[in-house]
């Protein structure tokens, strides 16, 4: 299971757990100081050479709020490593960056951290994003990501069985973050 912060939301607690982390916001930290568990593991990941799991596999691969972050040359590298660790399914959530939930969301950063916007967005980025051209914005963390791009790119290896939002009576397009809940497809 990735990001280690999402062990504090399972119903139950698990017998056994990998818990892989780029430790940008302290999660690793967070884990290893509230989970002291013999059966829980907790791993830096930065390559997707790091997300070893030493031939282990699990009912349940849960990737929360951090494909929208890989460089898209890492991108296929992290999926084969989680199609690897997996039984079968495999639950993900990204952010929604375009339309009208990119400008809300992009507007209170700029009035919030002004300078601090990291990676820059140009005029014709803002616009690009909002009318959903994301192949005309350069990916950079949240720049330029497109959800609609990774359940293409999940589709070759994982049935994508349902994608939720948190208003899920709304359309996909209006919602903050988009759920994906997969089911691994039968190798040939």
């Amino acid at each position: 299971m990735l990001r280690c912060k999402t062990i504090q939301f399972l119903p139950y607690p698990p017998v056994k757990y990998s818990g892989f982390d780029a430790n940008w916001e302290n999660g690793l930290d967070i884990a290893r100081k509230n989970f002291n568990n013999p059966s829980y593991e907790f791993h830096e990941c930065h390559l997707p050479s790091d997300l070893e799991v030493r031939g282990e596999t699990y009912d349940l691969v849960i990737c929360m709020e951090t494909l929208e972050h890989l460089p898209d040359e890492l991108l296929d590298g992290y999926l084969e490593k989680l199609r690897a660790a997996s039984r079968g399914v495999m639950l993900i959530t990204v952010p929604n960056e375009t339309g009208l939930i990119f400008l809300g969301k992009f507007l209170i950063k700029l009035l919030v951290y002004r300078e601090k916007m990291n990676p820059r967005y140009g005029f014709c980025d803002v616009v690009n994003q909002v009318f959903g051209r994301l192949e005309r914005v350069v990916h950079d963390d949240h720049k330029g990501f497109d959800y609609r791009d990774l359940v293409g790119t999940l589709s070759r290896d994982w049935d994508v069985k349902s994608m939720a939002i948190p208003f899920n009576r709304l359309p996909t397009s209006l919602g903050f973050s988009v759920g994906l809940v997969c089911t691994l497809k039968a190798r040939d």
